[in-house]
């Protein structure tokens, strides 16, 4: 900022060595024009952070700025709350998609998550979103549903596969004393910092309900629907499913549909035996058969 050397200095574009007070007066009016410079670019970002967030991790470098500004001026508070009424106006009405809120919701959490490590931001804001999703009907199913996905566009089913990709390093991570940073002064006191930071995707998504067996039961229900309506079933790929599964809800949770995989199984494993018995192929000729054998106890009603 040589200009404003120069407009102290009566054009000269270095002050004198012996001016202490042209020196500071310089040095303080850079110090209030870069806070003001901060200012307005954070401002400006902020009013553009839901559009910036849909399409993370594309718009990360606009994240990156936000965080760097942040640190630079006193908007945290301004960040939040805009952000918190700009979700509320934009994706918690009638209007939007259950799968199109979570998409938002999901993009939000990375997002935010970069933008304030300590997820403090991430829990302020989204606090209206949890609510919502809890009314809606549909939500835990779209949520299943998006966890035994394939496809580029199956982020929970790839949120899945990198939690029982994952291996010590988180714990690692929260043991590294040498780069521990203290919670943000808004944080709540009352909840633990460590599980704030700990909690990816897929936790946050069940703790919308607070209960892993509401989200074990739709799986249940969404896997029967999917065995019985199919007429070639793909059971190494429903099981896939099922190990990622009880990585994460636990192997108890789940025992119900492990032993409806087996059911279906043992089915296609005794149809084609009995079709290779010789008597009852001259009755396959005149009508086709093909029997499932269900353990009632363990199928939902």
């Amino acid at each position: 900022m040589s200009w404003l050397t120069r407009i102290y200095c009566a054009g000269s574009s270095k002050p004198h060595r012996v001016d202490k007070d042209i020196q500071n007066a310089v040095s303080k009016f850079k110090q209030k024009l870069s806070y003001s410079l901060y200012h307005i670019y954070t401002k400006l970002r902020i009013d553009q952070l839901f559009n910036i967030i849909i399409v993370y991790p594309d718009s990360q470098p606009a994240v990156d700025d936000i965080k760097l500004c942040l640190d630079k001026t006193d908007l945290r508070a301004t960040l939040c709350k805009k952000l918190q009424n700009a979700l509320e106006t934009r994706l918690l009405h009638p209007g939007v998609n259950t799968p199109d809120i979570l998409t938002a919701y999901i993009s939000a959490i990375r997002a935010l998550r970069h933008l304030d490590p300590s997820g403090v931001i991430l829990e302020t804001v989204t606090k209206p979103v949890r609510n919502y999703l809890r009314n809606r009907e549909d939500t835990v199913r779209s949520v299943v549903s998006s966890l035994t996905e394939e496809g580029a566009g199956s982020e929970l089913a790839e949120e899945l596969a990198k939690f029982a990709a994952e291996t010590d390093d988180e714990l690692e991570k929260e043991e590294d004393w040498d780069n521990w940073m203290p919670d943000p002064k808004d944080a709540d006191p009352k909840v633990n910092g460590n599980d704030r930071k700990a909690n990816d995707i897929i936790s946050m998504l069940v703790n919308v309900y607070g209960s892993k067996e509401l989200f074990v039961n739709e799986y249940r229900t969404l896997l029967a629907d999917r065995l019985l309506a199919q007429s070639v079933i793909n059971t190494e790929k429903e099981i896939r499913y099922l190990e990622l599964l009880k990585l994460r809800f636990g192997e108890s949770q789940l025992h119900f549909c492990e032993v409806m995989l087996k059911d279906v199984s043992d089915s296609k494993r005794i149809n084609a035996l009995i079709q290779q018995d010789k008597n009852f192929e001259s009755l396959n000729n005149k009508f086709s058969s093909n029997a499932m054998i269900l353990s009632a106890q363990f199928w939902p009603p």
